[in-house]
């Protein structure tokens, strides 16, 4: 073999290395899994804030008392059975989110070598947070918001803020496929009624009227959007392992 081909060869060695190692660089970064499953579960956790905490009996109905009344702070979420408690919730539960996220993130790049690209989108969630906290109550008072307030699950949207940062930096079809039905599923429990469907699925099966579970109120709403985030979770880290 003459020198220009020995030189060549070892050329293209190198070039196919380093195309590995881009390639599991790629791979060890791409760890967007975390934040969906972390938020899949928060968003699924909030189901029971949505179930009716009124029962209707014949002599009559009564409902849980003592909720707490947070003024204006729970105004985005005056569509839910416990408005006080649901806008705790969803306040917590995005910072906790986005807290967790954070220090994970600084835990995975210190493990793998590798930052991960999760950072602006906790920027994003803080501002989102920000916005549902004060923004959107001031602009309630000034516009019709009653759109994505109507059933107390605006807390959907924010959520889908964050991650589409999160699709945009990383440039995962994956992810942007996840994060655009997951968006579809929370403006549908923004501002649509799942339960309907639920109703009419549970009719077209024998259910009678009078059986229909109308206490899970607007359960639907939020269940779908976070059997999302944790489907796509789960096939990111299947994939995630397959590549490794």
């Amino acid at each position: 073999m003459s020198e220009v081909e020995s030189n060549s060869a070892a050329a293209a060695a190198v070039l196919s290395d380093v195309e590995h190692l881009r390639d599991e660089a790629r791979t060890a970064r791409h760890a967007y899994w975390f934040p969906l499953m972390v938020f899949g579960i928060l968003v699924t956790a909030s189901a029971p804030l949505y179930v009716s905490p009124t029962i209707i009996t014949e002599s009559g109905s009564y409902g849980i008392e003592g909720q707490p009344n947070l003024g204006w702070l729970q105004q985005s979420f005056v569509g839910a059975p416990s408005p006080g408690l649901t806008a705790l919730y969803w306040r917590g539960a995005v910072l906790g989110g986005t807290a967790i996220t954070g220090l994970w993130s600084a835990w995975y790049r210190k493990v793998a070598g590798l930052a991960t690209r999760v950072q602006a989108s906790l920027w994003a969630w803080l501002g989102a947070t920000i916005f549902l906290v004060v923004a959107l109550p001031v602009l309630g008072r000034l516009f019709t918001t009653w759109p994505i307030t109507v059933h107390g699950t605006v807390g959907l949207l924010v959520v889908a803020v964050g991650f589409w940062v999160l699709a945009y930096l990383e440039r995962s079809g994956a992810l942007t496929v996840t994060v655009i039905v997951y968006t579809a599923a929370a403006i549908f429990g923004a501002a649509g009624n799942p339960m309907n469907w639920v109703y009419r699925l549970l009719g077209a099966f024998g259910t009678a009227n009078e059986d229909m579970p109308f206490w899970l109120d607007s359960a639907a709403n939020v269940l779908l959007p976070g059997l999302v985030l944790l489907v796509g979770g789960i096939v990111a880290i299947t994939s995630d392992l397959r590549n490794r």
